[in-house]
């Protein structure tokens, strides 16, 4: 199936046969790719929040199609309306907000870092806005030194630019439930290291799990626990 990126793009690749066949579609990724433990869903393509607008808009299409090749509603049209409806359920479930999403401060003694030292302090901020979410880190080392990373959070499985890091240069995120996400790091278009990101059910724990290779080749594991401040 298609992604449809723009709505003139629809009448050249929908056919009206195509309607329950999308609808399914849309259900069947969002249960596979967004509800926690669902069946094989770490094995499904990637798919973000324009993606399923785009399939949602397709299926709006085929709707009207019907409508006017048809004249009227009939079993098959009343039936899909319904799936449409649980689709638009959906898309609003995963706009209402990444359960991430807020300000995190790092509890040190519940972390652990391999080979260290631990910084003296650090906050971690997930942004929203209307281009998306925004993951942005202000640590404080030992020295008393300030340093700040920021990458936008994208659950595309694409790389995406990190900036101010000596580390790592861009990643790679992708979303495997409604809490967790998992990563690979990336310094200059090599492989570095993974992380997972999860968020507590309660919503008040962000625990993040990096493993990665240093510029040196040195094997580094740190086990960050954070605890929300807000929830903005």
């Amino acid at each position: 199936m298609a992604c449809f990126r723009r709505r003139n793009d629809l009448p050249n690749v929908l056919s009206t046969s195509e309607c329950a066949r999308t609808t399914e579609y849309i259900l069947y990724r969002f249960c596979t790719r967004y509800v926690p433990g669902s069946w094989s869903a770490r094995r499904w393509a990637r798919l973000d929040l324009r993606t399923v607008r785009a399939y949602t808009l397709a299926a709006h299409y085929a709707v009207s199609k019907m409508h006017d090749e048809r004249g009227g509603e009939c079993a098959m049209l009343q039936s899909f309306g319904r799936m449409l409806a649980l689709a638009g359920i959906l898309v609003a479930a995963l706009q209402a907000g990444d359960p991430a999403v807020g300000t995190w401060i790092l509890d040190l003694k519940k972390s652990s870092f391999s080979p260290g030292p631990p910084p003296k302090s650090e906050t971690r901020v997930y942004r929203e806005s209307a281009e998306g979410i925004t993951a942005t880190a202000i640590t404080t080392t030992v020295k008393g030194d300030t340093y700040t990373v920021e990458y936008p959070v994208n659950y595309d499985g694409n790389s995406h630019r990190v900036t101010g890091s000596t580390d790592f240069d861009a990643i790679e995120m992708t979303k495997v439930s409604q809490f967790r996400a998992e990563s690979i790091l990336m310094h200059a278009g090599r492989e570095i290291g993974r992380a997972t990101r999860e968020v507590s059910a309660d919503g008040q724990t962000l625990t993040i799990d990096t493993e990665r290779t240093s510029s040196s080749g040195e094997k580094v594991h740190n086990l960050l626990v954070y605890h929300r401040q807000t929830n903005r």
